[in-house]
């Protein structure tokens, strides 16, 4: 893994303080209260997601200094859709709607690598959401189409949203969308973003079923 900039640009710098800092900070004075008798363990639940978060931040930097080769294996496009399901957190799970127009056909591709870059684009879409947000997996000729559509309440900018660490979300280190868009070419695949009316987003990725002739990037 490639070592951060020992003078990392401000933008990293505050990326990293939001998304890893802070919610660190947050913990200490849980625990702090817990020690001291002042809280009571109903605080656990957001304390572990608290934790969840900043091990997804943290695997996000991973994922964007360190990238890996795919590795391919076999797996149902079922597996995969639920699978986007189960990565999310666990309160977003049950705003994620899916349609499966393909289900037990298999593809042989790195499945891990396509979960954790879609989850990546559903949890951010329902967080920018007041409604529920689709996924729907429709099988094409050559692999299988892969699309996530929900309602923003503000407009969606592609330049903003790829642009690393630039995000200004708490608890997000701005890099999900940026090592989504990466990972499906480095599947064979394109992700393309479309905004409709009423601030529809539609997120819709092509992945071919094989890496056979597919380079590692």
């Amino acid at each position: 893994m490639q070592r951060l900039p020992e003078q990392p640009k401000p933008n990293i710098a505050n990326a990293l303080g939001r998304s890893v800092r802070t919610p660190l900070e947050a913990l200490r004075i849980i625990l702090e209260d817990l020690t001291a008798g002042t809280s009571d363990s109903s605080v656990l639940p957001a304390a572990i997601e608290t934790l969840q978060r900043v091990r997804r931040s943290v695997e996000s930097v991973e994922d964007y200094f360190d990238a890996k080769a795919p590795e391919p294996l076999h797996c149902t496009v079922r597996e995969i859709a639920h699978g986007v399901r189960n990565y999310l957190p666990e309160e977003q799970r049950s705003r994620l709607l899916i349609a499966l127009d393909a289900g037990s056909e298999e593809l042989f591709i790195d499945g891990p690598m396509l979960v954790k870059s879609l989850a990546n684009i559903a949890s951010n879409s329902i967080e920018a959401s007041s409604s529920p947000v689709l996924l729907r997996v429709g099988h094409q000729e050559g692999g299988f189409s892969f699309s996530i559509v929900g309602h923003s309440l503000k407009e969606f900018n592609l330049d903003d949203a790829i642009e690393p660490f630039a995000t200004e979300k708490r608890g997000h280190v701005g890099l999900g969308l940026t090592v989504a868009a990466r990972n499906f070419k480095r599947l064979g695949g394109e992700l393309f973003v479309r905004t409709g009316p009423s601030r529809a987003t539609r997120f819709e990725v092509f992945i071919p079923n094989t890496l056979a002739s597919v380079e590692a990037a």
